[in-house]
C-alpha cells in the first residue's frame, strides 16, 4: 500500500514539476519588414481552433478582427496589378466583344477578373471587403500535457502578413499552453501584446 502510495506521489510530482518546467517562454520577435502598419484591424489566413481565444486576446490590445477572407478575394486583392500585363490591342478586343453567345464563352470568374481590373474603384471594393492584415497561427505539440486540464503544451507561431503585396511583415513565436495549465498561462495575451508593441 504503502509503495502505491510513493509511486502515486511520484507521479503527482513529476506532471506538476513538468508543468513548471515547461512554463511559458518569452515571446521571440522577428520583424522581417519595417511598414506603417495603420489601423489595427486583422483577419485570419486560415482556420485554427484558437481563433476565439486569439481574438479575444487581440481585442483586449484594441485589435478589431474580421472574418477571414475568401481565397478568390485575397487571389484578386494581390492580382490588381495584372492589367498592366494585358496589352491594349488585346484588350479591347475582349471588351468589344458584345454579343452574347461570344461573351457566354468566358467563364463569369474570367468576365470579373478582367471588368474588375478597369477601375480603383473595384479594387477598393474588395479593400472594403477584407483588410490588409492577416494572421497565421500555426502550432506544433510539444509533447508535454498540462496537469489535471484537457490543455498542453504547443510551440506557437503567429505570423503577420501584408495581404496587399503578399508579403511576411513578423514572426512571433512563443512556447506555452493553448489554455489555463496549473503555473502556466495560455499564449494568446502575450502573443497579442507582442503584436501590439511591434504594430
Amino acid at each position: 500500500m504503502n509503495k502505491i502510495k510513493a509511486m502515486l506521489l511520484v507521479i503527482i510530482t513529476t506532471m506538476l514539476t513538468s508543468c513548471i518546467m515547461w512554463s511559458s517562454s518569452p515571446v521571440i520577435v522577428k520583424n522581417l519588414l519595417n511598414t506603417e502598419k495603420g489601423p489595427r484591424v486583422v483577419t485570419f489566413m486560415t482556420p485554427t481552433p484558437y481563433i476565439a481565444d486569439m481574438s479575444i486576446a487581440l481585442a483586449e490590445y484594441g485589435f478589431a478582427v474580421k472574418p477571414m477572407p475568401t481565397q478568390k478575394e485575397i487571389t484578386e486583392i494581390q492580382s490588381e496589378d495584372r492589367a498592366a500585363k494585358y496589352n491594349e490591342e488585346t484588350q479591347k478586343e475582349i471588351m468589344g466583344r458584345q454579343s452574347a453567345d461570344l461573351l457566354a464563352k468566358y467563364s463569369k470568374e474570367t468576365q470579373r477578373e478582367i471588368t474588375g481590373r478597369q477601375s480603383a474603384s473595384r479594387i477598393a471594393k474588395y479593400n472594403e471587403a477584407t483588410t490588409r492584415w492577416g494572421i497565421t497561427l500555426q502550432t506544433q505539440f510539444s509533447g508535454m500535457e498540462c496537469a489535471f486540464t484537457d490543455f498542453n503544451i504547443h510551440h506557437f507561431t503567429l505570423i503577420l502578413t501584408d495581404i496587399y503585396t503578399n508579403q511576411i511583415v513578423l514572426i512571433l513565436k512563443q512556447k506555452g499552453s493553448d489554455g489555463p495549465c496549473t503555473t502556466v498561462k495560455p499564449v494568446f495575451g502575450t502573443l497579442a501584446e507582442a503584436l501590439s508593441q511591434n504594430w
